[in-house]
């Protein structure tokens, strides 16, 4: 019997490097229609200037200010501060790591409880930007647990410069998001090598590009604790900004 899955299932565009076209982006917004997506962020780290200007991001930084100055308490005082925020605001999460190898329900839990609410996660898969760079992300998606969607409000999986190649990845954090329980990689990521390839891609060749990896990047960027919303390491990588990228959130349906 299909689960229930997530309420929220899109794609952020929130990768360094150059950002996608407004002819991707409209591209990318049939795609995730037709595959049961609901969400798609802007949020490219190019364009940061133009999305902190909005009015409502302006609110949102004030009230975690606000939330600092309460003097939150317990052994990680930026975490508890993002939960005194208005519990009808969304917190972005990337799981333990900035690039998390596995994301599974008592990750979810424990987030859950420390911000006051099921957390958002920001994926970074298939995102290969900064020490990534040199790797292709076009395996599927994995390590991702099954009853997730029990304690997350959803996820929206980063994409990288490469839109086209970024849709095989994208195509089966679909099917994940839409059935969790029954979600199968190998097979998800055949069906969208056939989808977005054609039907004469051959798997041997794509699997030696990708590697045969999902989320669980061997080489890539795993140093670092996530922030939800936000992310203090100086190390220039993929990490969520504050919450003033809930300002770019839009709903497909």
């Amino acid at each position: 019997m299909k689960s229930a899955g997530f309420a929220v299932r899109g794609v952020i565009e929130g990768f360094y490097g150059r950002p996608w076209s407004h002819e991707q982006r409209l591209d990318l917004l049939g795609f995730l229609g037709a595959r049961g997506m609901n969400t798609y962020v802007h949020a490219p780290k190019a364009d940061r200037p133009s999305w902190r200007e909005a009015g409502d991001v302006q609110a949102l930084c004030v009230a975690f200010e606000r939330a600092m100055e309460a003097g939150a308490a317990g052994d990680d005082p930026y975490v508890r501060a993002l939960g005194l925020i208005d519990a009808r605001i969304d917190l972005f999460w990337t799981g333990r790591s900035i690039c998390s190898a596995t994301i599974d329900l008592a990750d979810a839990a424990a987030v859950a409880r420390a911000l006051n609410r099921a957390p958002l996660y920001w994926d970074n898969y298939p995102v290969n930007d900064v020490a990534m760079g040199h790797e292709l992300h076009i395996g599927p998606y994995r390590g991702r647990g099954r009853h997730l969607y029990r304690f997350a409000t959803g996820v929206v999986a980063n994409g990288m410069e490469l839109y086209e190649s970024s849709k095989i990845a994208f195509a089966t954090v679909a099917d994940y998001l839409r059935d969790p329980e029954g979600y199968d990689p190998e097979e998800s990521w055949e069906r969208a090598l056939a989808d977005v390839v054609g039907d004469g891609a051959d798997p041997a060749a794509y699997r030696l590009r990708a590697g045969g990896r999902g989320p669980a990047l061997a080489g890539g960027v795993r140093a670092g604790r996530a922030g939800a919303a936000g992310h203090r390491s100086s190390k220039r990588t993929t990490a969520p900004p504050s919450p003033r990228t809930q300002a770019g959130v839009r709903r497909l349906s």
